[in-house]
């Protein structure tokens, strides 16, 4: 009974070994055929095709899982304002913003003056300064003058940003690769066709690079947009023409004075002469009245004696 199952725990170990051996010498023959492909293809540039075709499949789904898992702070953000403001002096405020603007680290883009007379006029400024001066720069416009408008507003780019970093690197990449193959190339033909892979290559990742680059300066440098309209300030001066005149003006007024006097007197003379009957009538029943007043009071006095 011990010496059977010895036998059968041989048997056993015995199968176990020989399908490990196996399973080596299959992966090392695979490994072989793996590596001997790319030289053994008639058509090169069409290998490199469908490799390249594969690695940008791949990135995209790594872009989305990057793009997702990104710190806040690390994510790519291109701040904007829009910025219209009235002011007194329209070539001094520019003036200072350009001074300011290039303390801060940035630059004028674009700027227009027009219809400026006699303190009126318009200008539009594109400023572009270091996103980190942003706010400060934002935030000393506003007390330049008379806020008539403001807008602010942002752009999360970093999806675009990261998707545009991994197509550069694989298109590299592949480059690399076509260069070996190129290296190895023994026909004309064979060597015309990755010559051929290799430029497109190098124009897609031209594209890709000046995309990339226009986005990093997008999120490095932020954009004020800024409109200025001057209206200078109301100044009270003395003016000669409210001068003209003065004689005719005051001799016209002494006039007018006179007259009302002489009116007011005419007026006077012709209300005595009305009021006078009255008056006659009026001092007559007040003699009366008082005389009647003094009999009826010396009459009391009599009597009390």
């Amino acid at each position: 009974m011990g010496k059977r199952r010895r036998l059968l725990l041989g048997v056993t170990v015995l199968i176990i070994l020989i399908a490990v051996l196996a399973g080596c010498g299959g992966n090392q023959k695979a490994a072989q055929r793996a590596t001997s492909a790319p030289a053994s293809y008639g058509d090169k540039a069409e290998y490199i095709k469908e490799g390249s075709a594969q690695d940008r499949g791949g990135s995209v789904g790594g872009v989305a899982l990057a793009a997702e898992i990104v710190g806040f702070h690390d994510r790519k953000v291109i701040k904007n304002a829009e910025v219209n403001l009235e002011v007194t002096d329209l070539v001094e405020t520019t003036r200072r913003l350009e001074i300011r603007v290039e303390s801060l680290g940035g630059l004028v883009a674009d700027g227009s003056l027009s219809g400026y007379e006699k303190g009126y006029g318009n200008a539009n400024m594109t400023l572009r300064v270091p996103a980190d001066k942003f706010g400060i720069l934002l935030a000393e416009i506003l007390e330049m003058g008379k806020v008539l408008s403001k807008r602010t507003y942002t752009d999360d780019v970093t999806k675009n940003y990261l998707d545009l970093e991994a197509r550069v690197t694989n298109l590299k990449r592949q480059e690399e690769r076509l260069l070996q193959i190129l290296a190895q190339a023994k026909t004309v033909e064979d060597i015309l066709k990755v010559e051929r892979e290799i430029e497109r290559v190098r124009g897609q990742i031209e594209a890709n690079t000046g995309e990339l680059n226009f986005l990093k300066d997008r999120v490095q440098y932020s954009t004020i947009n800024l409109s200025l309209r001057a209206v200078p300030e109301e100044q009270v001066k003395v003016q000669a023409k409210d001068l003209e005149g003065v004689w005719q003006r005051s001799l016209k007024a002494l006039v007018g004075s006179i007259n009302g006097l002489l009116s007011f007197g005419g007026t006077l003379v012709v209300f005595l002469f009305g009021f006078f009957p009255i008056a006659v009538v009026l001092a007559v029943v007040g003699a009366l009245a008082w005389r009647v007043q003094r009999w009826y009071s010396r009459r009391q006095l009599g009597k009390g004696a």
